[in-house]
């Protein structure tokens, strides 16, 4: 067997002994839905601080990030550090070229974050993702993901209905 068809969970560094505090983790392509995730790390939905389409941040004791890293879904956990940028998600689809869909944290007000870094959202979003759309340029891309209040950032694509 070579390394490359070994397990997945063998991919994911174990950097010493497991550290209590805030992590991300990141869920492997073909990994059950985050909510099995959290049930078997015993991981409880008040821990969750960030969340975006393949993964996840949380306030995690030892045993949890040891468990999580040893379990075949997850690809990467690492600790969490201030001001790390928040994810970035690459699309799979059709990406449409400089647009973006941007989640803001509980409580922020998406058109106050927009307004704060200088940029005109397409539209704001307050119902199933507290968040904004918006189109800019890599430059306000990266100072996008470092403000504390933006949780992730994902390209925006094109979905097709079929008839």
């Amino acid at each position: 067997m070579t390394s490359d068809d070994a397990p997945l969970a063998a991919h994911v560094p174990a950097h010493g002994d497991p550290v209590e505090g805030d992590h991300l983790v990141w869920l492997a392509y073909d990994s059950p839905f985050t909510e099995t995730v959290l049930a078997q790390a015993g991981i409880g939905s008040g821990q969750i601080y960030r969340s975006w389409e393949g993964g996840f941040g949380a306030v995690l004791s030892g045993e949890q990030v040891d468990v999580l890293r040893h379990l075949p879904g997850v690809a990467r956990v690492e600790q969490d550090r201030e001001g790390r940028p928040a994810p970035y998600a690459r699309t799979s689809g059709e990406r449409v070229d400089g647009s973006y869909i941007v989640a803001v944290a509980p409580g922020a007000d998406p058109a106050v974050v927009a307004a704060r870094l200088r940029i005109a959202p397409t539209s704001i979003f307050r119902h199933a993702l507290l968040g904004f759309g918006v189109e800019m340029i890599d430059v306000q891309l990266d100072r996008l993901r470092h403000d504390p209040e933006v949780t992730y950032v994902e390209e925006n694509a094109r979905i097709y209905l079929d008839d």
